[in-house]
């Protein structure tokens, strides 16, 4: 066994020598043909699109998902001795604001803003997510937005009231 792999190699040695003999290591090999050069760019651009269209999509749900929590947060601060009267719940519209800002404070990779009107809580975000792969078209980062807006509904057994 070791005898035909012995003679195989040596063959393949030898032919792989007066291949290569005479020819300028310089010059001779490695070359890369237009085609491929524009083939292969245009395959990291491909990949970057595919990871970047990623890290675009998580910057979206992020915003989204922080946008809803911070609208919800500030939605919490009720007038509390209307709602204990039975007179209906009623957001606080100052108080309402301070937390969800204060919500949206603690999330660094996302800013946003948040107004009150008529009792409704909304929160606009942005987030931003650095790329990988687009940095090489000049696009450094993707960002995202989300929007919320919650409403004090007083309900009985599922039934706006």
């Amino acid at each position: 066994m070791g005898r035909i792999w012995c003679s195989t190699w040596r063959r393949v040695s030898r032919w792989w020598h007066e291949r290569t003999a005479g020819q300028d290591m310089e010059s001779g090999g490695g070359e890369i043909t237009v085609f491929w050069a524009v083939v292969g760019f245009a395959m990291i651009i491909v990949a970057g699109f595919v990871v970047d269209g990623g890290a675009q999509i998580r910057a979206v749900q992020r915003a989204q998902f922080v946008a809803g929590e911070a609208a919800r947060y500030g939605a919490q601060e009720v007038v509390g001795p209307a709602a204990v009267r039975g007179e209906g719940a009623v957001v606080d519209p100052e108080a309402a604001q301070a937390a969800a800002e204060y919500y949206l404070e603690r999330m660094p990779d996302v800013d946003g803003t948040v107004t009150v009107v008529d009792g409704q809580v909304v929160v606009n975000t942005t987030c931003s997510k650095q790329t990988m792969f687009l940095g090489i078209i000049g696009r450094s980062q993707v960002s995202g937005t989300g929007y919320s807006e919650v409403d004090l509904v007083r309900a009985a057994q599922g039934v706006a009231r």
